[in-house]
């Protein structure tokens, strides 16, 4: 998902003036899509995103679209289940609305070191996927 060249990378600012991207998107709904599909509805996810940028921006939900069609093969099939992956991270589930406290819950920085994301691959531009698994309060992954 990391482009070559940092001025290939387009960021939108959060309400702290934070940069998010494209990858970010990306990144959250190809990890809370697989990990969702493998663990069905028993688990909750906390993760950095919600969809409304993209379900506000067309141009920016096609970016995200193509950057995930471009590294997944799996279940995201349309834009609507692009972005209810998405906001799984948001604890949004739109099979399971239930208020049962879970037990195991994920945690996703979808992309950890978003300045070294956005100098790009090209200039060095390191960055991680930071994903973790909470059981009754315990990490274990």
């Amino acid at each position: 998902l990391q482009p070559i060249g940092s001025s290939d990378i387009q960021t939108i600012s959060k309400q702290d003036a934070s940069p998010v991207t494209v990858g970010d998107f990306a990144s959250q709904a190809v990890a809370l899509d697989t990990i969702h599909n493998t663990f069905a509805n028993s688990d909750i996810y906390i993760a950095e995103e919600g969809s409304d940028a993209l379900r506000n921006d067309e141009e920016l939900l096609e970016k995200v679209w193509g950057a995930v069609n471009h590294v997944h093969k799996g279940d995201l099939n349309s834009q609507h289940d692009l972005l209810k992956a998405i906001d799984y991270g948001q604890g949004i589930d739109e099979e399971d609305q239930s208020a049962v406290t879970k037990r195991r819950v994920w945690t996703l920085d979808p992309i950890d070191g978003t300045k070294g994301f956005l100098r790009g691959r090209e200039f060095g531009g390191q960055y991680c996927i930071a994903l973790a698994l909470i059981e009754d309060g315990e990490p274990v992954v």
